[in-house]
């Protein structure tokens, strides 16, 4: 109850996502994290009944993740449908980039309607554009960074920002994509490894 608490709810069924939500729920969680379901097609309507069906199972808030490693990702136009609905209260962004600039007009246009949370290190970008939550991996074993790059963000030295990405987290990136290429794939991995060599 001292801080809000987001839970992991992804799965391909909507059955299970409800019985997620309320457990969440229960347990005191204000949010679940919710991604289009994956292993199978699905349309973007198919999606929204997903949503709207566990909104209406529990109360909590819903985080929509938003990814690329998904069936589908979630457009524009199905933003403006889940912004309607009230437990709706945030947007992970974490898909590849286009010339559509679709993560920047996402940002500028529904920021002030539901928290954005960039998930594609364009920090400086998204906080002039109204995001106010950013992905830090770092922050897992190096919690000061994430207290710092908040900080930065917040006085507008959105250069300071983008020197302090390439001189203190790009290593650490470097060496995600290293073990990607070589052992596995995903992002524990490293976050483990880091907490484990500073003794977490």
């Amino acid at each position: 109850g001292e801080i809000p608490v987001a839970v992991g709810a992804q799965t391909t069924s909507t059955m299970e996502l409800q019985r997620l939500a309320q457990a969440a729920e229960e347990i005191g969680a204000s949010f679940i994290q919710v991604s289009c379901p994956f292993y199978f097609n699905h349309t973007q309507d198919d999606f929204y009944e997903h949503i709207l069906a566990v909104s209406r199972s529990a109360k909590i808030g819903l985080i929509i993740y938003n990814t690329f490693w998904t069936s589908a990702e979630v457009s524009f136009g199905m933003v403006e449908r889940l912004i309607e609905i009230p437990q709706v209260v945030g947007l992970k962004w974490a898909t590849k980039r286009s010339v559509a600039m679709e993560f920047e007009d996402v940002v500028q246009t529904f920021s002030s309607k539901l928290t954005v949370i960039d998930n594609d290190l364009l920090f400086p970008i998204s906080h002039m554009l109204g995001a106010k939550a950013f992905e830090v991996h770092l922050c897992n074993h190096w919690p000061e960074w994430g207290v710092k790059l908040l900080a930065t963000l917040e006085k507008g030295d959105y250069k300071q920002v983008e020197l302090d990405m390439i001189k203190e987290a790009l290593p650490y990136y470097r060496l995600w994509k290293k073990i990607e290429q070589t052992y596995t794939v995903g992002d524990g991995f490293v976050d483990k490894l880091c907490m484990e060599l500073i003794g977490l």
